[in-house]
């Protein structure tokens, strides 16, 4: 997930007005700061923002993690552990309530 410091200095390096830039920072909650960038930019300038503020997830990983993009939930979590990188220690689990637990 982007961080907000992220966000606020890699909207203007991607040509977005200064207005809309504040529209999209809004009060700083980045759920509301996602939906509000999928509102106003286009899809791949959205994606390569939120990218570029992304905190954590090399190339490498982010490739891993695409390989597993079309699976179940379930089959995500048990393959998550054999990823052999950072997400391996996660350690999440579904619960019987199809809520996630992870340490």
């Amino acid at each position: 997930m982007a961080r907000l410091s992220g966000l606020k200095t890699k909207l203007p390096r991607f040509n977005i007005e200064e207005k809309i830039a504040k529209e999209i920072i809004g009060n700083g909650d980045l759920v509301g700061i996602t939906e509000r960038m999928e509102k106003l930019l286009d899809p791949d300038i959205t994606y390569q923002i939120l990218d570029s503020s992304a905190c954590g997830t090399s190339h490498k990983e982010l490739h891993l993690l695409k390989q597993i993009e079309g699976e179940t939930l379930q089959k995500k979590i048990e393959k998550i552990a054999s990823l052999d990188d950072f997400h391996s220690d996660w350690n999440v689990s579904l619960n019987n309530d199809n809520t996630l637990t992870a340490g």
